[in-house]
């Protein structure tokens, strides 16, 4: 039984659990005795068998499933086992008072044996309990100093201990600015930098911090761009934890614009891109008037518009552009992409000018987008079909785990990301940005009362706020809502609770409060961080020069001509050629250190890139194809698809379609349905039913020769089967993982793997890797002997069958032992 397998079960940060996974753990920990269904009560549990750890002012994954009334709930259940953790090693004293007069509306300074706070707060109070709050508010609890900042404090005046440690910068929106000031976004993240270079240089109260001290903390992605923009600009080094805008600047267009024109002739946009690049370097009146000419990319005679030296650029992108073309055919995807960085300069681009320093980091994501792309067996214009994904400038890019070194930079990332860590120094920037109006999007609603929902169009001709896509949802809206604001408040608790030493909290467009808001818990109705705040801080604002708390800013609108530093070199022949001389005379590599590193055998072994070149991998075999084959028709169809003039040779309709197509019908056979032919593998017969009609009646005929032969009738006949059965086996430190055409158990429980070849040619040798990897798999996953299972080759063409088992078994022997 599974619970008998445990004998305690401790759970972290169960406030971001459910329902669900509490009824789970309650049925892991029931005693022993307990048979009855359903989920036990608390006095039907084993007593210390569970311990639940967590925190209801950070449940924040709501939009992940999470319920906090669950985690709330469990104090009632286990009325005598609540362990209350009150003190907080992490922040300094300023800060720890400043978090319990936010969120818990206590005194600041900090006043001796104040039990509760009396002033406005963001969060519930404990005496608020009896009230009736939902339970899916927060209560705060007053937290307590370590025992070691308390003798700190001791030595100390309160004085030089409760100096401000929060700092509020707010861009009020009824400000005047010039036309050529920055304002709202663009002069909060010009004060974010002006605070970073203060702190990194001069310092606050004495200490200096590092780049890596700092983070940037913000509620969503829309605008980290901006940040990443003016952190460039002004030389700070960053880090980010999610790319957007992908595709916003340089390097990633440049290099994903020459690798489309190698595969297509006729993106206009991305030759042009690629002759404004510095592959190329023209001007754009001379690009635009190359594009014009209508011509394929590069072949085009620009002697008679171009000068001298534009002439000269334009004529190495050709050679670059020829040779990469060539390179691309048989080269890795990882290997295309350094060629068009190292080999072809553009990475001393990012070393020029050092305000783009950072983008060299771009380089490290491509390379990584290719190099899983080749585990995947891409091609490049599957590969080129991924990353255009990521034009969309709201499209994110994340989950990459990127061999790169983090350097010495700020942190930016989400506050949801940034829970569980800590910084000596934190800024939560743009405080005001909203969330999302439409809480109900998606196709479908999903709630306690009513589950799942449909979301219906609208209907236009009704006008009335009453109209809806779902009356389900417009009947819970109101609550939805509320817990929305519960859980800001709660987001805006981890984000502030983040720091160490110093909180910079700032507003892009804030607006002055005639009448402050004194009451408790923060603001109702509200979708903005800034606002979960403001009650406490109009209230100390109020004080005047009592006010303690914070020290208030206001950002003021800034001449776009002084934001940043220059730190970019003239764009001259002598300074290119004094930079050359430079990294020259540093003589970098005669006085380096050779590093030897352990190559890593790759993660995942696939089985059928291990035999030797055949027609459907190799275009070098394409003509050799034997014409006296069966079918060879298909040999016919395949040349002809070869486009006329064109350099690489490549059919539009391959072995590899029709070999895809031919496998259908097997797999349709096996099901016993109808074959499902992807338009994709028909579409370089550009329509010609002649030869779309030529190559289905094929692929029956050389089904009916499968389906009438021994092999054909075993696999027909067996016990158990499986058609292109995706696999996963691990082999040591590697994983196996393929996909196998056909595997079955006859009815004295012997396996048989089939390998369906559609070749013009009977060549078995080739193919025993491919076939021992695969019979290694069966072995593993239905648990065994190699020796019973056998492996066979079945040639479509031939009707033939090969018997390879022998062969591969020696393989499987002394390969995979």
């Amino acid at each position: 039984i599974e619970k008998a397998k445990y004998k305690a079960i401790m759970i972290d940060e169960f406030q971001d659990n459910n329902q669900m996974q509490r009824d789970l753990l309650f049925l892991l920990a029931e005693k022993p005795e307990r048979m009855e269904k359903g989920v036990p009560q608390v006095f039907e549990l084993c007593p210390d068998k569970l311990f639940f750890v967590g925190d209801e002012k950070q449940s924040i994954y709501r939009f992940r499933g999470a319920d906090v009334s669950v985690f709330r709930g469990l104090s009632r259940d286990f009325t005598d086992g609540n362990l209350t953790m009150s003190i907080n090693y992490r922040s300094c004293p300023a800060l720890i008072g400043a978090f319990n007069t936010f969120f818990g509306g206590f005194e600041y300074p900090p006043v001796p044996h104040e039990s509760e706070g009396k002033g406005p707060a963001c969060f519930y109070k404990p005496s608020q309990i009896d009230e009736g709050i939902p339970d899916y508010e927060a209560v705060y609890q007053k937290v307590e100093l370590g025992k070691t900042a308390l003798e700190n404090i001791a030595q100390s005046t309160q004085q030089e201990i409760y100096k401000s440690h929060v700092i509020i910068g707010r861009y009020d929106s009824a400000q005047t600015a010039e036309f050529n000031q920055l304002t709202k976004i663009d002069a909060e993240a010009t004060w974010i930098c002006q605070k970073i270079k203060q702190l990194t240089t001069e310092g606050i109260n004495g200490q200096v911090y590092k780049f890596s001290d700092i983070a940037i903390l913000l509620k969503k992605y829309t605008n980290q761009n901006v940040y990443e923009r003016y952190f460039l600009q002004n030389g700070i080094p960053y880090n980010t934890e999610v790319i957007t805008g992908f595709f916003g600047d340089g390097p990633v267009n440049d290099i994903y614009s020459f690798l489309k024109i190698c595969v297509t002739d006729k993106d206009e946009l991305a030759y042009t891109k690629v002759l404004r690049s510095p592959f190329v370097n023209l001007s754009n009146n001379e690009a635009d008037a190359i594009v014009k000419s209508n011509s394929k990319p590069f072949d085009f005679d620009a002697s008679q518009i171009l000068n001298p030296l534009s002439l000269k650029k334009y004529t190495r992108g050709k050679e670059m552009f020829d040779e990469l073309k060539e390179f691309a055919r048989k080269s890795k995807l990882t290997s295309i992409i350094s060629k068009l960085w190292y080999e072809y300069g553009y990475c001393y681009e990012t070393m020029w000018n050092q305000t783009v320093t950072m983008y060299s980091k771009m380089y490290d994501y491509i390379f990584e987008l290719a190099r899983k792309a080749e585990l995947d067996a891409m091609s490049l214009t599957e590969f080129l079909d991924q990353l255009s994904v990521y034009t969309d400038d709201g499209k994110k890019l994340e989950g990459l785990d990127i061999p790169i070194e983090q350097i010495n930079g700020v942190h930016i990332m989400s506050i949801h990301k940034s829970k569980g860590l800590e910084f000596p120094v934190v800024f939560v920037a743009e405080t005001n940005a909203q969330s999302d109006k439409n809480p109900n999007k998606s196709k479908a609603f999903i709630s306690k009362e009513y589950g799942y929902t449909v979301n219906t169009p609208s209907i236009p001709q009704l006008k009335e706020k009453t109209a809806t896509s779902n009356y389900f949802f417009s009947l819970v809206k109101e609550e939805i809502s509320r817990l929305s604001l519960a859980e800001l408040r709660r987001l805006t608790y981890v984000a502030i609770t983040r720091a160490i030493d110093y909180v910079f909290i700032s507003a892009q467009d804030y607006k002055i409060t005639k009448t402050p808001k004194d009451y408790t818990p923060g603001h109702d109705n509200t979708d903005q961080i800034y606002q979960i705040l403001q009650p406490v801080i109009d209230f100390y604002e109020a004080k005047g020069e009592e006010n303690k708390l914070f020290t208030l800013e206001t950002i003021s609108p800034y001449d776009r001509t002084q934001t940043h530093e220059q730190k970019s070199r003239s764009n001259t022949r002598t300074q290119k050629i004094s930079l050359i001389q430079k990294l020259t005379d540093e003589d970098i590599y005669n006085n380096s250190t050779v590093i030897e590193k352990d190559v890593l055998p790759a993660k995942y072994i696939l089985p059928s890139k291990l035999h030797e070149e055949d027609e459907e991998t190799s275009p070098a075999k394409l003509r050799t194809a034997s014409d006296t084959a069966p079918y060879s028709q298909i040999n016919k169809i395949v040349l002809e698809s070869i486009p006329k003039n064109s350099a690489d040779q490549e059919p539009n309709f391959s072995f590899a379609n029709f070999g895809t197509i031919a496998h259908a019908y097997m797999e349709a056979f096996i099901k016993d349905e109808q074959p499902q032919i992807s338009n994709r593998d028909l579409a370089g017969l550009n329509g010609n039913q002649k030869k779309i009609s030529t190559i289905h009646s094929i692929c029956q005929k050389m089904l009916a020769g499968f389906e009438n032969s021994p092999l054909g009738k075993d696999a027909k006949n067996s016990i158990w089967h499986k058609s292109e059965y995706e696999f996963k086996a691990k082999l040591n430190s590697q994983i196996l993982k393929g996909t196998i055409d056909l595997v079955f158990e006859s009815s004295e429980g012997h396996y048989t793997v089939v390998d369906y070849k559609t070749n013009s040619t009977i060549e078995p040798e080739i193919y025993y890797q491919q076939l021992a990897g695969y019979r290694f798999a069966v072995s593993q996953m239905q648990g065994v002997p190699v020796e019973n299972i056998s492996c066979k080759l079945f040639y479509l063409r031939f009707g033939k069958e090969v018997d390879i088992s022998e062969e591969t078994l020696a393989v499987v022997k002394k390969a995979y032992s």
